[in-house]
């Protein structure tokens, strides 16, 4: 999958999926750069912020090159983001994902 690094967990998958998904509702590929916190498994989706970088799918053929050998320089870094995820208060099966950009 587009800008996942190798997984064998179906359920990340499909939540990277929505996350793919919110990123290109604003033009963008969202490329993983680690997991970390606010974990929790539902039936076929386990969900977890993401950090990443937030490209422009204009930027992508420049910027696959760097982040696939993981050696991301400078000028990415301002794309830099967490995707997190929250419940939606009125449909608790629904999954919000939301880019927050801590620089």
């Amino acid at each position: 999958m587009l800008g996942l690094r190798k997984l064998d967990e179906i359920k990340i998958e499909n939540y990277f999926e929505l996350v793919q998904l919110e990123a290109n509702k604003k033009r963008k590929i969202f490329f993983e750069d680690c997991f970390e916190g606010n974990e929790q498994e539902f039936e076929n989706i386990t969900a977890v912020e993401i950090r990443g970088f937030l490209i422009n799918e204009k930027d992508m053929e420049l910027f696959m090159p760097e982040w696939e050998i993981d050696k991301v320089t400078d000028p990415w870094y301002e794309c830099m983001c967490w995707a997190e995820w929250s419940l939606d208060s009125d449909d608790e099966d629904d999954i919000k994902i939301q880019f927050v950009f801590y620089n």
